[in-house]
């Protein structure tokens, strides 16, 4: 009796298959993960969680940073460049911190409230030393940020600058000039009546 013999031709497909998996079109299907700080809404409340001062050196990132940091009404805000909305409360205004820190010793802000029958009033007054040339030399550049600085937050609308004058036996004080700005007092404002002061001898 004789054999039969079959021979049988297998052909395998793995290795296709496993080409198929990872072509260069099924990869592009994927939609791209969004990146946080490339999303201006979220790069905005990341930048609004930092201090003040590293909130205003960001601005130095790049462009696009820069960009946004001033386009954004929160963050301008933040760094004391855009007025709060004013809002009647009995609460006294904030110092600028920036400004407090930098010009510490010689900027002093101090906040007291008076009442009448029918309204509250909120006074601030600003101690601010022109004698010493250190003082000058720390406002020299006129394109400096916090020249357009509000002084508080929520902004004072007027501020008077006053010289006073304390002897054993007397005390007074003289109303030497004042500043007047609707939409709050920017410290630049101020430390322009205090050079003309120390340039002019006023």
């Amino acid at each position: 009796m004789k054999r039969k013999l079959m021979r049988v031709l297998r052909i395998k497909l793995t290795a296709t298959a496993d080409k198929l998996k990872t072509t260069p079109a099924a990869k592009a299907r994927r939609p791209p993960t969004p990146k946080p700080l490339e999303i201006v809404e979220l790069l905005e409340q990341i930048l609004l969680h930092l201090p003040q001062r590293d909130l205003l050196l960001a601005q130095r990132v790049c462009r696009r940073w820069h960009a946004v940091i001033n386009s954004s009404k929160h963050i301008q805000q933040a760094l004391y460049l855009l007025p709060l909305p004013t809002v009647i409360t009995a609460s006294q205004p904030a110092s600028n911190p920036l400004l407090a820190s930098a010009f510490a010793g010689y900027f002093k802000l101090l906040a007291w409230e008076e009442f009448s029958g029918t309204y509250t009033s909120t006074w601030a007054s600003m101690l601010l030393h022109s004698t010493e040339k250190r003082w000058q030399q720390r406002f020299i550049r006129e394109e400096a940020n916090w020249r357009r600085m509000l002084v508080t937050q929520p902004p004072v609308p007027h501020v008077d600058i006053v010289d006073q004058r304390i002897a054993p036996d007397y005390e007074d004080c003289f109303a030497e000039a004042s500043v007047h700005n609707e939409e709050g007092v920017r410290m630049g404002e101020l430390l322009q009546l205090e050079e003309k002061k120390y340039t002019h001898g006023l």
